[in-house]
């Protein structure tokens, strides 16, 4: 729902209207709904031996069915991983990392609702590929096109951006080659006395000249 045209109709900025949703009747910021919302969150060790709290304030199994979709989520920039049902959209797990290691430990509390699942759609991230044959075994892995399409134009850009510094490349060679014979070629004139270049010399100079600094440019 968006708020704005309801703060326009009340005359309230969009902004105090929602924080009074927020903060007094949503009940969101309760006792009760905060316990609820951080009932299912755990404690790992990182690293460098700290303690580190993984929120998971959605961790519902009954939106666990044959069909579902994993993917990460930016909220507030920390990124959350979030397991949704294809079909309906409905969440079956936000938690607040992306690494497989630490979402291997909520593997337990779907009991064995991930043996049902028979499709999964991810991207080709290494820990989710992990984390989905691990937890969804009988899963069949789906990669989503937007990772596909996204993959594919780096290819093309990386291929296009090879054969252009291949062709400059040549081009430069072809220059300093030119530019050589161009310096012996005025030292001769020079030292025998000749001072006008010959037309065809002066026209293949200026045709290269004007390519370069295109490309350049």
């Amino acid at each position: 729902m968006n708020i704005i045209p309801v703060g326009d109709s009340l005359l309230v900025p969009s902004k105090k209207l929602w924080r009074w949703y927020h903060d007094n009747l949503s009940g969101l910021l309760s006792a009760s709904a905060v316990k609820e919302r951080h009932q299912h969150d755990f404690m790992v060790k990182t690293k460098n031996g700290k303690s580190k709290n993984i929120r998971v304030p959605i961790l519902e199994v009954d939106n666990l069915v044959a069909d579902m979709a994993i993917d990460e989520k930016q909220i507030g920039g920390v990124f959350y991983t979030i397991l949704t049902n294809r079909n309906s959209g409905k969440i079956a797990l936000l938690a607040q990392t992306i690494k497989a290691c630490y979402l291997s430990q909520l593997i337990p509390k779907f009991g064995l609702r991930g043996f049902y699942v028979k499709s999964i759609t991810r991207d080709l991230s290494p820990a989710y590929d992990w984390f989905s044959r691990q937890f969804f075994c009988n899963a069949l892995h789906t990669a989503d096109k937007f990772h596909i399409i996204r993959h594919l134009l780096d290819s093309c850009q990386d291929t296009r951006i090879r054969y252009k510094q291949e062709l400059l490349t040549d081009k430069r060679l072809q220059y300093a080659t030119f530019k050589q014979s161009e310096q012996t070629r005025k030292q001769f004139c020079k030292e025998s006395g000749t001072r006008k270049l010959k037309k065809e010399v002066c026209w293949k100079w200026k045709i290269l000249v004007r390519w370069l600094s295109v490309t350049r440019a």
